[in-house]
């Protein structure tokens, strides 16, 4: 059910973020060279850029070999062997955790604005709810458990957006998975990914397991589950 979502929005903000990235940024090696993306504070830390293009130096797709050159250091290639790729070739290869975090480094450049708002999003709440997303979908690739499971990478909700999910839903946690699905909904509806997903979809198999919609909606610690629930 999740991935009937996750799928389809996981290419709309590939293609959106490559499209307004070549419109604001470059088309060909910018990504590559870091342009237009925020660097962390610390000197130390791994560049933006960079998680990218270990993506990109471990493909073996020959969309990617066909732009990639052979100029390499130290047994790895350099940023310059990714000159002549257009973003719209690399952003297949990025995982999504790599196009996360070039969507939220994207800020400063208009790009992140750009993006939010062709998705009808908030450029503030947009970049946490990716990481969300992408929290959610490795989850779920793994088969890990989301009943009863605290969030660690809440996504952002504006009030307005909480308040309706709330009245016309049900009650949830900040660190719910419920809030992550709500985030969902909210894309899937605005761009016609799915129509009330959470209404016709999530809601009903909710309504007839209310333990599964307990640990969906607010996950208790051990032993504060309540007990009618569990017998």
């Amino acid at each position: 059910m999740l991935d009937e979502v996750l799928h389809p929005i996981e290419i709309l903000l590939r293609t959106r973020f490559a499209h307004h990235y070549a419109k604001r940024t470059g088309v060909e090696g910018s990504f590559a060279r870091g342009e237009g993306l925020t660097q962390p504070g610390s000197p130390q830390a791994m560049r933006v850029e960079e998680h990218a293009l270990s993506d990109l130096d471990r493909s073996k797709e020959a969309f990617v070999t066909r732009y990639r050159q052979e100029i390499k250091v130290g047994g790895r290639y350099a940023a310059d062997a990714y000159a002549r790729m257009p973003i719209w070739v690399a952003v297949e290869a990025f995982s999504f955790g790599s196009l996360s975090r070039l969507i939220e480094a994207s800020g400063q450049s208009g790009v992140l604005a750009d993006v939010a708002g062709s998705l009808q999003v908030s450029p503030k709440t947009l970049p946490s709810q990716v990481r969300s997303f992408v929290y959610l979908r490795n989850r779920v690739a793994h088969c890990a458990k989301l009943w009863n499971h605290s969030v660690l990478d809440v996504p952002g909700l504006l009030p307005n957006i909480t308040r309706q999910a709330k009245r016309h839903h049900r009650q949830f946690h900040d660190h719910s998975v419920y809030k992550i699905l709500v985030a969902l909904d909210d894309i899937a509806t605005k761009n016609d990914i799915a129509d009330t997903w959470l209404t016709r979809h999530v809601d009903p198999l909710l309504e007839g397991n209310p333990l599964l919609d307990k640990g969906i909606t607010t996950p208790a610690r051990y032993g504060q589950m309540p007990p009618d629930l569990l017998v």
